[in-house]
């Protein structure tokens, strides 16, 4: 009873990570015409400056934090992920998240 309160206040975990994702997806999709009008060597000049803005960024955090930062967010590192079927996910443990998958 007091979930279907709480769901109908603040909807389902699966309506709150769309809306999440759908965020993401609108900000990536505004940045599609700004990228499909450049040229090649365009192309090339912004992932300079992006590789540019990623190290000034990262600049004074040791390599060890900044490599195992870059294991938790890839999810081509992880090796064993919870299966997607699964209601309750365990944390990964290769990343150590629980959204791994």
């Amino acid at each position: 009873m007091i979930s279907r309160v709480l769901k109908a206040v603040f909807g389902s975990r699966n309506d709150r990570l769309l809306k999440h994702y759908g965020r993401s997806v609108r900000a990536i999709n505004s940045l599609e015409p700004s990228m499909a009008a450049l040229p090649d060597h365009g192309l090339g000049a912004k992932t300079l400056e992006l590789r540019e803005r990623f190290a000034k960024r990262v600049q004074g955090v040791p390599e060890e934090e900044r490599d195992a930062a870059e294991r938790r967010r890839s999810p081509s590192s992880c090796r064993s992920p919870s299966p997607w079927f699964a209601r309750r996910r365990s944390a990964c443990s290769t990343c150590a998240i629980s959204t791994c998958s």
